[in-house]
């Protein structure tokens, strides 16, 4: 195995962290997560993975215990590659900034000079778009203008809802493909790319709470059966389908559609390059295993 890769979630309570983790990493269906409140995390909830031959921990921490986290006593930050700052979009200006130059200030102390600092403004879907760029730019203005440190951090609009969660997929798969080098990640073959490619088609054709079986999607594809069968196994594996025993069938989850309806948006004005860059984030998360201790 490669060096390890650590990355952690923080930020003040109730903003949606373990959601996020929970919907993106843990591949659970996000209509759930938005319809049940989530329990509060207590203390640190951890998993790790393996990605690109590297071990990758994810370290998501309490909101109601940043008083612990931030006191230099404390150092669950140590090593960190990686640091996502969450806030729910209505937190106030001055409590993310108060916040944010917290985080930098840890940065600095344990020498974390390779760490990158991002910033998630979540819960987009409850606000307007102009109310969401003015609170990035009053940030963006105030770390670049007084605190001279505004290149350090990078913020992205997020949220799990259906119409934003393919968005916040790629944005998710994007960073993950930025904190690992060229050596350290795989390229696509043309194999892989092919077979992303026809997984992409099956999910774009699929519609929502139709069974199919692995004959109707032979002929519907043009596939030989042993690919439908892959086909199915790896879309299993990212929780996009799920299989009813008694049908020998399988229809898309609720995942797969909040993901499929953003992927539809991205078709219908696609370009090249945005294209390749889903194609990555696709990847990256097909390469997400989970290490079960």
């Amino acid at each position: 195995m490669k060096e390890s890769k650590k990355m952690v979630l923080v930020g003040p309570a109730g903003v949606g962290k373990t959601s996020i983790f929970n919907s993106y990493f843990e591949m659970a269906n996000p209509k759930t997560l938005l319809d049940d409140s989530l329990e509060p995390t207590r203390g640190i909830n951890s998993s790790l993975y393996s990605l690109f031959n590297s071990h990758f921990g994810i370290f998501d921490l309490a909101g109601q215990e940043n008083d612990l986290w931030f006191s230099t006593s404390q150092d669950i930050f140590k090593h960190s590659n990686l640091i996502i700052c969450i806030f729910d979009v209505m937190n106030s200006l001055e409590s993310i900034i108060s916040f944010l130059i917290k985080i930098l200030q840890i940065k600095k102390r344990l020498h974390l000079s390779e760490c990158k600092i991002i910033t998630f403004i979540h819960k987009i879907d409850l606000v307007e778009p102009s109310y969401v760029f003015h609170k990035i730019k009053a940030i963006d203005d105030f770390f670049i203008s007084q605190y001279h440190r505004g290149q350090e951090i990078d913020i992205y609009k997020t949220s799990i809802t259906e119409e934003f969660y393919f968005s916040t997929y790629s944005i998710l798969g994007e960073i993950l493909n930025l904190l690992f080098n060229q050596e350290e990640r795989a390229p696509i073959g043309e194999n892989e790319l092919a077979y992303i490619k026809n997984e992409i088609k099956m999910l774009l054709k699929m519609e929502k709470e139709v069974y199919y079986d692995k004959k109707n999607l032979s002929r519907e594809f043009n596939f030989k059966m042993d690919d439908v069968t892959s086909h199915i196994d790896r879309l299993l594996q990212i929780n996009f389908v799920q299989y009813n025993e008694v049908l020998n069938s399988f229809k898309l989850t609720e995942r797969s559609y909040f993901f499929k309806i953003g992927l539809e948006k991205e078709f219908s004005n696609v370009i090249n390059n945005d294209f390749e860059r889903n194609i990555e984030s696709f990847h990256i998360f097909l390469s997400l295993n989970k290490i079960i201790a």
